[in-house]
């Protein structure tokens, strides 16, 4: 009967069978990749003027919407100083009534 050196050897003998196997999948996987290669090549020769189209296109749309956030940063910032300070209103209209009449006060007299 087949004791551990038995399973070991069987073991090892079907270790070597899939390397072999693994080996010989590579290398079909080379050939088939180096055979394909000059398609590969004539496609994205095909390809690169689309390809140049879509980053120039994706620069633009980049631009455009950055812009976009900068105006809209910018109107969101004139809101919101406008929200704040239209409270403020009725304390500026006092403070400049205040200051022209103290202007007033101190004018020479006309003689």
């Amino acid at each position: 009967m087949g004791g551990l050196g038995t399973v070991l050897g069987f073991a090892f003998i079907g270790g070597m069978m899939l390397a072999v196997v693994a080996a010989i999948l590579f290398f079909v996987k080379a050939i088939v990749w180096l055979v394909l290669l000059p398609f590969r090549m004539l496609f994205w020769l095909l390809a690169l003027p689309f390809l140049i189209l879509k980053v120039v296109v994706l620069s633009v749309v980049a631009l455009l919407a950055g812009l976009l956030f900068v105006v809209g940063g910018a109107v969101v910032a004139l809101t919101l100083a406008v929200t704040l300070l239209v409270p403020l209103l009725p304390v500026v209209f006092i403070a400049l009534v205040t200051w022209v009449l103290v202007r007033l006060m101190k004018r020479p007299a006309l003689s």
